[in-house]
C-alpha cells in the first residue's frame, strides 16, 4: 500500500514539472491593443518579428510589425518592450532563483536551515516585485494604445479641418460689388462694378466684370427764358425774363469684360489674381438742359436731349488681391490697364429758344486705367 502511494505521488510530480515545463516554454505576445499571442519567437528581424502559434509549431510562420508590439515575454524570463516606433525600450531576465538542494540523509544545521527560510522569504518578496512589475508593464502597453488613440483622433479632427479649408478655399463661384475709378485719357469716371467669378482650378479664375461710370458734366452755354403770368381774361399781368438756364454735355462709361486669370496663395487669407482681360467698351454723350419748367409751366423752346454714342474693342491686363476675412466672405482690390482705338463725337450744333448753341468735339484717348474695391462672397 505504501509502495502504492509513492507510486502516486511520483506520477503526480511528473505531471506538474511537465505542465511547469511546457508553460515556461512559451514566449507570451502583447499587442498595443492590449491582445496577447502564445507564441514561439523563431525570429526577430529589424522591423517585425515571425513566430508560431505555440499549439501548432510545426504549422504556419506569421509576421507583426514591432510597432504593433506592447511586449513581448520570453520562455527564460526575459521582457522586451517596444515604443510606438517600434524600437526596444527595456529588457529584464526574469528566470528563477536557483535552489541548492542538500543530499539525502544528511543532517540539517538548525542556524543553515534558519538562513535558507530566510532566503526563501526574500526570494518570495522578490518574486512578489517581480509579478507586480509584471502587472505594471502590461498596463503600459494598454496606455501607450490609448494614447496613440488620442492622437489619432486628433489628427484625424486636424484632417478634417483641413479637407473643409481647401473646399472653402476652391468654392467653384463668387459675386461681387465694388465701386470703380476710370480715368479714359483726360477724362474720368466714377460708378461701380459688378463682377461673377468662375474658379474651375484653385489655380484658373475665369471673371466676367460689368463696369458702368459717369463723366463729369460740362457746361457749355447759357440761355435766357420769358415767364409771363396771365389772368383769367387772358391778359398777361406780368412778365418776366431770366439768364440762369444752362446747356450741359455728359457722358457715361460701359464697359463688359471678359478675363482669365491665374490665382496664387501668399497666405492662408490673401490671394493674387492677374491675368490678360478684354472686352467692349461704349462711351455714350447727351446733352440736358435746366430748368426746361417755371413754377409749374413749361419752358417752351427747350429741344428734347439726343444721345449718341460709341463703342470699340478695349483690352490690357488686370492684378487683383483678395482678402478673406470670413468663411466666404473676401474683399479685392485690383487694377485694370486697358488700350484701344480712340473714340471721337464730333461737334454739332442745337437750338435752345431760338439761340443756336454750339457742342464742341470730344475725343476720348486709347489709354485707360481702372481702379477697384468690391465686397465678395463665395458660393
Amino acid at each position: 500500500m505504501v509502495t502504492l502511494l509513492k507510486t502516486k505521488q511520483s506520477l503526480l510530480l511528473l505531471c506538474f514539472l511537465a505542465i511547469s515545463c511546457t508553460c515556461l516554454a512559451q514566449d507570451i505576445i502583447i499587442l498595443k491593443d492590449a491582445r496577447k499571442i502564445t507564441a514561439k519567437v523563431v525570429r526577430e528581424n529589424m522591423d517585425n518579428i515571425r513566430y508560431k502559434n505555440f499549439d501548432d509549431q510545426d504549422g504556419q510562420t506569421y509576421t507583426v510589425l514591432k510597432i504593433q508590439i506592447a511586449s513581448i515575454q520570453y520562455q527564460n524570463g526575459e521582457v522586451k518592450t517596444f515604443d510606438s516606433k517600434g524600437s526596444t525600450t527595456s529588457g529584464q531576465n526574469q528566470g528563477s532563483t536557483g535552489r541548492t538542494q542538500q543530499p539525502t540523509g544528511q543532517t540539517q544545521n538548525p542556524n543553515e536551515h534558519t538562513q535558507r527560510s530566510t532566503e526563501k522569504s526574500q526570494s518570495s518578496d522578490e518574486h512578489t516585485q517581480r509579478s507586480t512589475g509584471k502587472s505594471q508593464r502590461l498596463e503600459e502597453p494598454s496606455q501607450s494604445y490609448t494614447g496613440q488613440s488620442v492622437d489619432y483622433t486628433n489628427q484625424t479632427q486636424s484632417y478634417i479641418e483641413q479637407t473643409q479649408q481647401r473646399q472653402e478655399k476652391i468654392r467653384k463661384f463668387y459675386l461681387s460689388l465694388g465701386g470703380s475709378a476710370f480715368l479714359l485719357g483726360d477724362s474720368f469716371f466714377g460708378g461701380g462694378y459688378f463682377t461673377f467669378g468662375f474658379m474651375p482650378s484653385t489655380r484658373n479664375l475665369f471673371i466676367i466684370d460689368i463696369n458702368t461710370g459717369t463723366g463729369e458734366s460740362k457746361t457749355i452755354d447759357r440761355y435766357s427764358y420769358t415767364s409771363e403770368t396771365i389772368d383769367s381774361n387772358g391778359h398777361i399781368v406780368n412778365s418776366e425774363t431770366r439768364n440762369d438756364g444752362k446747356v450741359s454735355y455728359v457722358y457715361t462709361s460701359l464697359e463688359v469684360m471678359l478675363m482669365w486669370n491665374m490665382v496664387f496663395d501668399l497666405s492662408d487669407k490673401w490671394k493674387v489674381h492677374f491675368g490678360p482681360t478684354l472686352g467692349m467698351l461704349e462711351i455714350s454723350g447727351s446733352d440736358s438742359y435746366s430748368p426746361t419748367s417755371y413754377k409749374g409751366v413749361d419752358i417752351s423752346g427747350i429741344p428734347t436731349p439726343q444721345p449718341e454714342s460709341k463703342d470699340a474693342v478695349i483690352g490690357g491686363v488686370f492684378v487683383g488681391f483678395q482678402w478673406s476675412f470670413a468663411k466666404r466672405w473676401f474683399l479685392d482690390i485690383n487694377d485694370r490697364v486697358t488700350g484701344s482705338s480712340s473714340i471721337d463725337f464730333s461737334g454739332k450744333r442745337i437750338t435752345v429758344l431760338g439761340d443756336n448753341i454750339w457742342i464742341d468735339s470730344k475725343t476720348f484717348g486709347s489709354f485707360g486705367n481702372r481702379v477697384g474695391l468690391a465686397l465678395g462672397w463665395r458660393f
